[in-house]
């Protein structure tokens, strides 16, 4: 296991986008052991799982921070066009923390965004982290996104358009999208977009994440 995980942090951001949340602070029965376990256990999953998990960040940063995001969800576009930016330049690219996305289509029953999460994994396997914020540019609420305007999206980022066609078209990743649907399941998350702190309920803005890594630096 990585150098960081004795020192582990993970910030959940819950707002309105399916059944909201029960955030891991928030149950009664939650020990810190508990939230250790939990933390471990996504740290492992995107570690045995590469290929479903888009990081950012420095390695052996000291703060962790996970996100869960469904492309059809109004919540998540306005965190990843306001909130993201500012952290991305200020806590991600500094190397104060590490960010971990789960394109997970969390809405929905059989699961709404199958598509758009797996056009997410598949630029990731072209090494390409930044096609999920991008995708949010053809975003359509409670919706998945159409194919056409999926393949655009790669266009426009320099996507190998051959592999990464056939990867859409195919749905070539929709069972580790599906995985990671699970995988959120299990740790309570039924909305998004939701983020983790320590098990504790955080305001997802950049303002309030930099005053609870302020704070967990104390």
């Amino acid at each position: 296991m990585k150098s960081y995980l004795p020192i582990l942090f993970i910030l959940f951001w819950l707002t309105g986008c399916g059944v909201e949340p029960i955030s891991i602070g928030d149950r009664e029965a939650t020990t810190q052991a508990e939230q250790i376990s939990v933390s471990t256990e996504l740290l492992t999953y995107c570690d045995d799982n590469s290929n479903r998990c888009i990081v950012e960040g420095e390695a052996d940063a000291e703060l962790v921070v996970f996100e869960f995001s469904d492309y059809a969800c109004p919540h998540c576009k306005t965190f990843v066009d306001e909130q993201y930016p500012l952290i991305r330049e200020n806590l991600i690219e500094t190397g104060e923390i590490r960010y971990v996305v789960l394109p997970a289509p969390i809405l929905g029953n059989p699961p709404l965004t199958r598509n758009a999460s797996n056009a997410a994994l598949c630029a990731l396997a072209q090494g390409n982290i930044d096609y999920h914020a991008a995708v949010f540019d053809v975003h359509v609420p409670s919706e998945d996104i159409d194919s056409a305007d999926l393949l655009r999206v790669g266009e426009k980022l320099g996507l190998e358009m051959t592999a990464f066609t056939t990867c859409v078209e195919s749905r070539q990743y929709e069972s580790d999208v599906l995985q990671n649907r699970v995988a959120a399941q299990n740790v309570g998350v039924t909305g998004t977009p939701t983020l983790l702190f320590n098990g504790d309920r955080v305001q997802a803005t950049y303002q309030a994440l930099s005053q609870a890594i302020a704070a967990a630096r104390r």
